[in-house]
């Protein structure tokens, strides 16, 4: 009867000789390693880091989709206070205020927005607090029928 924990058949055993010629080992560690990932019951305590590895790249995949989105609700909400207030000098001067006070870079790098920042750039907050102003222009406003 064979133990559970048994090597498989597909793997070769070492001798002591074919231990010392480097070629002989190779085999050996591959079947470990492949015996390893062949889980077959997540139940058992030794599928815990595959199932790790897998959530890790669930977590990498959907983190930037995540934020994006959070990034655009933000957008949203800075539009609805610049409509809703239409003080952009006010905002934008906030904004500055909260980059000094908090040490915050305005402009990050490409891959600290994609994987970390839950709010649009305080440099582009800015940027866009400067530049909406669609009452100037007659523009209807995108919140203006949900408020008077």
């Amino acid at each position: 009867m064979k133990r559970p924990n048994s090597r498989s058949d597909h793997c070769p055993r070492t001798t002591r000789q074919q231990a010392q010629h480097s070629t002989a080992i190779r085999p050996a560690k591959l079947c470990r390693r492949a015996r390893l990932l062949s889980r077959s019951r997540l139940d058992d305590i030794a599928s815990l880091p595959l199932l790790l590895l897998l959530v890790a790249v669930i977590s990498l995949v959907t983190t930037p989709p995540s934020l994006a989105f959070t990034r655009h609700v933000q957008r949203e909400a800075d539009r609805f206070g610049l409509e809703i207030t239409q003080y952009n000098y006010s905002a934008a001067n906030a904004f500055v205020k909260l980059q000094t006070d908090a040490l915050a870079v305005p402009r990050p790098g490409l891959l600290n927005i994609l994987w970390r920042q839950t709010h649009p750039p305080l440099g582009d907050r800015i940027d866009f607090a400067n530049d909406y102003h669609p009452w100037r222009e007659g523009a209807p406003l995108q919140y203006g029928d949900r408020f008077k």
